[in-house]
């Protein structure tokens, strides 16, 4: 919606980037661009970022210390109205190798964002009120598994469990298991090993129709 905000996590890397001009797409005009790093001068990043805001996108690049003040500061007639949890590391490693340092890194990345997402929905619920939906990008390596990937399965698996249970936040709590999507991301450089299990790499354009399609339907899970 045009008067509404939208929280990005992961918003960054390949497939945030793609996400951002997605939204925009969509309609919406104030983001909340979340990432691990604020996007540096010259990067992919930092051009979109340029655009967004030539454009009149309302954008504002965060890391996790920025995040509470920029709620407060959302004009109230643009409310949050969406979080879409697109972060996520990939460590692939065989089950018998796999070390702490590791494992944290996986974990953090999916699970202990969303763990972070709620302790601060719990410490200012009033920013969260006007939710019409919250978006999980998970993998298809939490149903079916994926060789070396048993601890982002495991990651990807813990937060759709919640999704099942539904929220008390927003009318709309989704996780979608997502295939490799084609073009640099996590998935780069791993098209033969798709394609000997049978899966065909999606392209921006069916893997966003979907998307849409799915949160027009409108049925958490």
């Amino acid at each position: 919606q045009p008067d509404g905000s939208y929280l990005l996590v992961g918003a960054f890397g390949a497939l945030g980037l793609r996400l951002q001009r997605w939204l925009v797409d969509q309609g919406a005009q104030s983001l909340l661009l979340l990432g691990r790093q604020l996007p540096q001068l010259g990067t992919e990043a930092a051009q979109q970022l340029n655009g967004l805001q030539e454009q009149g996108v309302q954008v504002q690049a965060l890391n996790w210390e920025m995040l509470p003040e920029a709620l407060r500061s959302l004009p109230g007639d643009h409310p949050l109205r969406g979080v879409i949890h697109a972060a996520g590391t990939l460590r692939d490693q065989r089950t018998e190798v796999i070390d702490a340092q590791s494992l944290q890194l996986v974990l953090a990345s999916k699970w202990g964002v969303a763990q972070q997402l709620a302790a601060l929905r719990k410490q200012e619920p009033n920013h969260w009120k006007q939710l019409d939906f919250e978006l999980i990008f998970s993998s298809i390596a939490a149903g079916f598994g994926s060789p070396g990937q048993l601890v982002y399965g495991a990651a990807n698996g813990a937060l759709e469990a919640g999704c099942l249970k539904g929220s008390d936040v927003a009318p709309l709590t989704l996780a979608i298991q997502w295939g490799p999507w084609a073009g640099s991301g996590m998935a780069s450089g791993l098209d033969r090993r798709f394609e000997a299990v049978g899966l065909k790499p999606l392209h921006d354009a069916e893997a966003l129709n979907a998307l849409e399609r799915l949160l027009q339907r409108g049925r958490s899970g």
